[in-house]
């Protein structure tokens, strides 16, 4: 029982990282695309927040394929997003 929870947790936390990875590579590809938001954006930044989307869905497949690789996929994105 605890096993079958521990990796229904786990798959919940990797669909979680991947809608999120998918939303922000969205969400920065069309405003590299050219659409207008409204306010200013800061181009560098917005190319660093688009390619950890890109990291945030690949974390996700290994969170979902090997949790040890996983975590330190999401330790790797933890310490980038705060240098």
């Amino acid at each position: 029982m605890v096993n079958r929870r521990s990796r229904l947790l786990t798959r919940g936390v990797a669909g979680l990282a991947l809608l999120f990875g998918v939303a922000t590579v969205a969400a920065g590809a069309s405003v590299l695309a050219g659409r207008d938001t409204g306010y200013v954006v800061y181009r560098l930044l917005l190319i660093f927040n688009t390619a950890m989307g890109v990291a945030y869905a690949a974390a996700a497949v290994l969170i979902w394929r090997n949790l040890p690789r996983g975590r330190l996929a999401a330790a790797v994105i933890l310490a980038l997003n705060l240098a």
